[in-house]
């Protein structure tokens, strides 16, 4: 908890946040960061000195030049303390659902699983994240897997948090998929979804990439289908295949031709 609470204080600070939010793009000198804030440069040396502290970030040296960059470890153990934390309060909420027979009935006709596909690939992380964020167009199977279907062109992740996903049909109009709401290369997205809805009826699809052996463990994670009501058991068993399509066939496909 003490670390988790010295990491919470530290990201109090606005200044200290943008700082975050500029490594997620990479690592960065320390010059380049002080040029897009409105503070000195020894200040802006001063925060990434606590952040470094506090495990929210690593060093390194070329020449002499000093960059900065995220360090997985450190945002790994910020997430445990709140998955904990939501862990706990799931907890919580099941032993009031215990006291609670009628109302524990109510929500689990709506509770629905998520739905989970991995693969495998012979590939290190960053190529893998790359390939599925950066080069998506090139392997979607828009004609099946689209809101335009043959009228799509193109699909495209923007590569930030807040981004957005979007296809591009052959009259340029545009349809919205989601947003990006978890950008952790290479080990982590993660992004509402929506395609063809509203954004209120939005579930959440997360992609892990982990090195298992030579290669690249891709998981992906389709949750949150209660938000579709009555039709979210009909909706998820359509994505139980179809996400092994775009997955196992199109995605692993578009990797293996690397081979």
């Amino acid at each position: 908890m003490a670390d988790a609470a010295r990491t919470f204080e530290i990201l109090a600070d606005p200044t200290r946040r943008r700082i975050l939010e500029r490594l997620r793009r990479g690592p960065v000198a320390v010059g380049e960061i002080a040029a897009n804030l409105p503070v000195s440069r020894p200040a802006v040396s001063q925060h990434l000195k606590l952040m470094k502290e506090s495990g929210l970030v690593a060093e390194t040296r070329r020449g002499t030049r000093h960059y900065f960059a995220l360090a997985p470890e450190g945002l790994r153990e910020l997430r445990a303390y709140v998955d904990g934390l939501w862990g706990d309060a799931l907890a919580s909420f099941a032993v009031h659902i215990e006291r609670e027979p009628e109302m524990a009935e109510t929500i689990a006709q709506f509770e629905v699983p998520p739905v989970e596909k991995s693969v495998l690939v012979a590939c290190a992380p960053e190529r893998a994240f790359r390939a599925f964020t950066a080069e998506i167009a090139q392997w979607w199977p828009l004609a099946s897997h689209s809101v335009g279907r043959d009228q799509a062109r193109s699909v495209m992740i923007e590569p930030r948090l807040g981004g957005r996903v979007f296809e591009t049909q052959q009259d340029g109009t545009q349809s919205d998929w989601g947003r990006v709401v978890d950008w952790t290369p290479p080990l982590r997205f993660a992004m509402t979804w929506h395609p063809g809805r509203t954004p209120e009826t939005g579930q959440v699809v997360e992609v892990f990439f982990a090195v298992e052996g030579a290669g690249t463990r891709i998981t992906l994670r389709h949750r949150g289908w209660e938000r579709l009501g009555a039709g979210a058991a009909k909706m998820r068993e359509a994505y139980e295949s179809g996400w092994g399509v775009v997955l196992g066939q199109a995605f692993a496909g578009h990797l293996a031709r690397e081979a």
